[in-house]
């Protein structure tokens, strides 16, 4: 499985599991609350920090190594952490019982299939890129979408050329 696809799904799955496993122990735990220094800490925040700590490496270090795959997985826990609650907090008062609120819950349901469809797309997208390097590959005999080729491949093909003369 090509690496940006297995990340992508790796930060879908964390993000749907996050989500289920917080609804979950919010329903059999509803007062349960993360007080640290006499501040309650909405499961927003922490997530927040999550995404901060997760994303850095994400973006700039690439195929480097399976960390990234524990980054991907925190990635898609912060983010459901994130998108479970920030309805919440917008359409009503934030309190312990709001979360049995149809709003908390159809909100978390709308944000997460949101996103969903956001990295769906983004899966797609990674395809296609794909397809379009194997393309170039087979056509001219290199990966002319790669940044270092792509500036000369379009100044030689620009004025039709449409096979390498070797």
């Amino acid at each position: 499985m090509e690496t940006k696809r297995k990340r992508l799904i790796l930060i879908l799955i964390s993000l749907i599991a996050t989500t289920v496993i917080m609804r979950t122990i919010l329903y059999f735990y509803p007062d349960t609350d993360l007080i640290i220094g006499g501040f309650e800490m909405h499961h927003l925040f922490v997530g927040i920090i999550i995404l901060a700590l997760s994303a850095p490496p994400l973006i700039t270090l690439g195929d480097c190594c399976k960390w990234m795959d524990i980054a991907a997985l925190s990635f898609g826990a912060g983010m459901g952490l994130v998108l479970d609650e920030l309805v919440l907090l917008i359409v009503t008062d934030g309190s312990n019982a709001a979360y049995y609120l149809p709003g908390s819950y159809i909100g978390a349901i709308v944000s997460i299939v949101l996103f969903s469809i956001y990295i769906l797309f983004l899966m797609r997208k990674a395809e296609s890129n794909n397809a379009q390097n194997l393309k170039n590959f087979v056509r001219y005999g290199k990966l002319s979408n790669l940044p270092y080729n792509k500036k000369r491949n379009e100044q030689q093909y620009s004025d039709g050329q449409q096979e390498r003369s070797d």
